[in-house]
């Protein structure tokens, strides 16, 4: 059993942590608590439905201790959905949200939590890497949520960061995910918990990074803006978005400006075969407005 399935089974109800001790699994990718519904763990490709329930105070204890016991010091992420917990592991929440014009101040009553249990896998990413040493631009790896693209990128940075010689890299962690456990002799300046807007900004103004990294891009205008900028300063840009296909990609308008602007030379879809193989689809992006609609 890996060390952070060890940790979490501390901080889960006595329950639910006896049976995932029984089934002791190697590793673990996702664990879903549901108030009196099903509970599941996402294991080795295989998805096990867990006979303990947990009751609201069960949960609402467990979702306690995963904030150290302190509730209002996680209340940004919170809102946003989430926790960070130590490792990497981050714990999507569900609950009431209490609003105040139309944004989340709080969420109360959580009903379900949504563990990601991260884990390296070694030999994985050198597509991209090779990508990257061709120097055509950046790359934005996309695939639908789960497949495993904060594990590869986490990859590629633990490859080029500690190449001889190593390339220096800016690695925007805006939820505590894509940082989390990196080799202290990486050439890598890590940005925790920034917007990736500022991040990416700040990164090319005073780091004079070869490569910035950053999980998750939503498309915004703003955020997209920031890229464009770093883009123009000669800094290629990895990251990773949710999609599908590359058609379903490109309909997002934030993303079809990025590619219009160059910002990506190579779109790659990752899928995963039995056990932890990765396979590659590279689409090299064709600056026509066509493509990017």
């Amino acid at each position: 059993m890996d060390r952070n399935l060890r940790y979490i089974l501390g901080l889960l109800p006595h329950g639910i942590g006896s049976e995932l001790s029984g089934l002791d699994p190697p590793s673990a990718d996702e664990l879903r608590l549901r108030v009196g519904g099903a509970c599941t763990l996402l294991a080795g490709g295989k998805r096990y439905i867990l006979r303990s329930r947990v009751s609201r105070a069960e949960l609402s204890s467990a979702f306690i201790k995963m904030c150290g016991g302190s509730v209002y010091s996680h209340r940004d992420t919170i809102c946003r959905g989430f926790i960070a917990l130590p490792g990497g592991i981050r714990v999507g929440l569900c609950g009431s949200a209490v609003t105040e014009n139309e944004n989340i101040t709080a969420v109360a009553d959580i009903s379900s939590l949504c563990v990601r249990i991260p884990h390296d896998i070694k030999g994985v990413g050198e597509p991209v890497c090779r990508l990257l040493r061709e120097k055509s631009g950046g790359v934005l790896v996309y695939s639908p949520p789960g497949v495993g693209k904060t594990t590869l990128l986490r990859s590629v940075i633990i490859r080029l960061g500690s190449a001889s010689p190593p390339t220096d890299i800016a690695v925007i962690d805006t939820r505590g995910e894509l940082g989390a456990s990196l080799p202290a002799y990486l050439s890598v300046d890590l940005l925790s918990g920034y917007p990736r807007g500022a991040g990416i900004e700040s990164a090319t103004r005073t780091l004079s990074p070869k490569l910035i990294v950053c999980d998750e891009i939503g498309g915004s205008t703003s955020e997209c803006q920031s890229i464009i900028e770093a883009n123009n300063c000669g800094v290629p840009l990895l990251a990773s978005a949710h999609a599908s296909s590359v058609a379903e990609l490109l309909h997002r308008p934030g993303i079809a400006m990025l590619c219009e602007a160059g910002v990506f030379s190579n779109l790659v879809g990752i899928k995963r075969s039995t056990g932890h193989d990765y396979l590659y689809s590279v689409t090299p992006v064709v600056r026509e407005k066509t493509l990017c609609k």
